[in-house]
């Protein structure tokens, strides 16, 4: 729904950037410690995609939701559940 409201040209933009990153490029950009917190339901990106992103930096960690691609304006309480997990299993 959210995506719908923004014009053609910003979304456009915004694919372009994310398609003319490769998963190295990325990877590279990220360090750790590093938690990915991907929706299952996403059409844009998707887990598989964020996972292989992942394993490339050290001490990444992946966290699937039941959620869409803005998981966190979706299901604000699932995505700060799995921060303070992982925050918690990491003390």
């Amino acid at each position: 729904r959210e995506i719908r409201a923004l014009p053609k040209d910003v979304l456009g933009r915004r694919l372009a950037v994310a398609c003319a990153t490769g998963r190295e490029d990325l990877a590279a950009r990220l360090s750790a410690p590093l938690l990915g917190i991907v929706g299952s339901d996403d059409r844009l990106v998707s887990p598989s995609i964020i996972g292989d992103v992942l394993a490339r930096v050290p001490f990444a960690v992946q966290a699937t939701l039941s959620a869409p691609h803005l998981a966190v304006q979706v299901a604000p309480a699932e995505v700060w559940a799995a921060i303070t997990e992982e925050f918690q299993s990491a003390a």
